[in-house]
């Protein structure tokens, strides 16, 4: 079990793009996901996103995800790019 232990990030704002950025939080509460997107993608991010921090065995911090139309491998490198820069 892992803790963000510094504020991160990975990715951009730009077009097909994602942007993740990571923070500290409390442990043991699981982390605070904010999922900035489309309607329609934010059950399919959510997802991708619950099931890399459950993968990752990350139990606290804040995760930010402001999409802007990326594929679903390029969240999922940015997640984890994010969640390693972060101390995961």
């Amino acid at each position: 079990m892992s803790v963000i232990t510094v504020e991160a990030e990975a990715g951009t704002e730009g077009k097909d793009d994602v942007l993740v950025k990571v923070g500290p939080g409390d442990e043991g509460t699981g982390p605070r996901v904010d999922v900035q997107c489309k309607p329609l993608s934010r059950s399919s991010i959510e997802r991708i996103v619950n099931d890399i921090v459950s993968s990752e065995g990350v139990t606290g911090g804040s995760i930010t995800v402001v999409d802007k139309g990326a594929l679903d491998f390029v969240l999922r490198a940015r997640l984890r790019t994010a969640l390693r820069r972060g101390g995961c």
